[in-house]
Order: structure tokens, then C-alpha cells, then sequence
């Protein structure tokens, strides 16, 4: 698929568009190497229903990557400005492990520029710092600055710590495949890719579902790996009195990534959601 460019406030964001119909945007996941390419197993379904747009999240893919702090309201606002500059419309969200966080801020902050909100393995961890405190930032600064956070990346980034992730995040090693783990490498050690990673592992990504969905206005699916569970399911989906509803989908034999490892499952589970008039708000 051709790349787009949008030129945004911290530097180009590199993006794909595919489909006709309403818009719905991907939005990857949080970890070296992470890309647009995360939704391979994902794109041709749903542009069968929709406009596809697949982007590369500042500091990841082939977008630019400005050697900076990383959070979860940086590229909040970044995605706002992207749905607002270039899709124009109102837009389904589906957001990826640490970006669901990303995405639910939309659905708070955001919501007239959403439809509806899908969210792919959120993290089951509660947050206790948030935004992150002192110590937080404190980490960020010496993981970002001395040779530990460059030597901490450089193991994390190289091919056996890429398969290690993989396969504490995949229900089925034998579905890492080589090309796989190349695809991660090759976007992993491209310039400043270190820094989002640092912001990540210091807090700045993390997102407490649990407070922050009741706030959201927008119908929301939640799927998670059957090996994610157990999942605090009388959390995610308690409801606020302006809540539109929430539903948590379990798709078996996955993990953390289940629109890979069960991609057509998990396609006929978000276009279930998604059905023929569940586009507009």
C-alpha cells in the first residue's frame, strides 16, 4: 500500500488509506519495532466495510522520530489532530495494547470526532501514578540520558529480545515466523526509536481503563486473548450514567495479539460490533 504523509506538530506522520465507506483508524501498539504493519492480518476485512487508515504513531514506523519525551496526551492529541486534519469525520478508533489507553483518552477529551471505540488486548495493570510522579520522571530522564537506557533498547531491540516479547505475548510460538521478527528489527533500529520505548517503561503510555471508560460517550468493544484472562471484566465494563454501553469479547487461542494469531475471528468480531448501522454517532 502507498504511504501518506501528514505533517503534524511534532514531525510527519506516515500513514496507509484503503477502502470506501465510514472512517476507521489503526492505531498500533507501543513496543520496538511496532508499525502500521501490526494490522496486515486486519486491513483487507475491514476495508471491505470501511476507509481504512493505518498509521505510524510518531517515534515508530516511518514516521518521524524527534528525540523527545513520549506520552500518552502527546499522542493523544496527536491523533485528534490527524482525525480532524486528514479524515475530517468522525471516526471508529481501534486501538492496540498500550494505545487502547491513547484511544479511550479520545473517547473522553475527543468524542465528537469518534463513532465508536474498539480496544485490542488492553494492559491488565493498574496504574497508580497518572500522570506519572517524580520517580517516574526521574527514570525517564536517567534511562533516557546514560548508556543503561541505550544498552537496555539495544538488548530489547535486537533480534532475541524481539522473540522473547514475542513469545510472552503470542499464545502459539510456532506462529513467530522469521519475517516476523526481520519486520520488528528493521523498524526497531531505525534512529530515535529508543525514546518512546523509555517514556513507555517509565509510565508515561499508561492509561487506568478502568477510570477512564465509564467517562467514555462512545459505544466500546473490548477483545482480549483467551490467555489474558483473568480480566477484570466488573471493572472495564462498569457503566456512568452517560456511558452508551461497553462489551468484552474473548477470542480463544491468543494473547496479546489476537488480531494476529486469530485474525479472522477477531475481524468478524469487530465487524460484528461495527454492523451496518452501528457507524454512526
Amino acid at each position: 500500500m502507498a504511504l501518506h504523509e501528514y505533517r503534524s506538530r511534532d514531525g510527519v506522520m506516515v500513514y496507509t488509506r484503503r477502502g470506501m465507506g465510514d472512517p476507521l483508524l489503526l492505531v498500533h501498539g507501543v513496543y520496538p519495532g511496532a508499525s502500521h504493519h501490526e494490522f496486515d492480518h486486519n486491513v483487507s476485512a475491514l476495508c471491505s466495510r470501511f476507509t481504512v487508515y493505518a498509521v505510524d504513531l510518531i517515534g515508530f514506523g516511518q514516521s518521524d522520530s524527534p528525540r523527545r519525551a513520549h506520552s500518552a496526551q502527546m499522542h493523544q492529541h496527536l491523533l485528534r489532530d490527524f482525525i480532524k486534519d486528514v479524515i475530517t469525520a468522525p471516526a471508529v478508533v481501534v486501538g492496540s495494547g498500550l494505545s487502547t489507553g491513547l484511544a479511550a483518552r479520545l473517547g473522553v477529551y475527543d468524542d465528537g470526532w469518534l463513532s465508536h471505540l474498539v480496544l485490542l488486548a488492553p494492559p491488565n495493570k493498574q496504574v497508580y501514578h497518572e500522570p506519572p510522579g517524580l520517580a517516574d520522571n526521574l527514570s525517564r530522564f536517567l534511562l533516557g540520558t546514560l548508556a543503561i537506557g541505550t544498552s537496555y533498547y539495544t538488548v530489547a531491540a535486537s533480534r532475541g529480545g524481539l522473540r522473547e516479547f514475542l513469545k510472552e505475548s503470542y499464545h502459539d510460538p510456532k506462529a513467530i515466523t522469521r519475517e516476523i521478527v526481520e519486520q520488528l528489527f528493521t523498524e526497531a533500529n531505525e534512529p530515535n526509536k529508543m525514546m518512546p520505548f523509555i517514556s513507555a517503561l517509565c509510565g508515561y503510555f499508561d492509561t487506568d481503563l478502568a477510570n477512564w471508560l465509564p467517562y467514555v460517550r462512545r459505544p466500546t468493544q473490548i477483545i482480549v486473548g483467551q490467555d489474558q484472562l483473568p480480566v477484570p471484566e466488573d471493572r472495564w465494563l462498569k457503566y456512568a450514567q452517560w456511558s452508551m454501553g461497553k462489551r468484552l469479547d474473548v477470542i480463544d487461542d491468543s494473547r496479546d495479539f489476537p488480531h494476529q494469531e486469530q485474525s479472522a475471528r477477531t475481524n468478524e468480531t469487530m465487524l460484528t460490533f461495527l454492523g451496518a448501522d452501528a457507524v454512526k454517532p
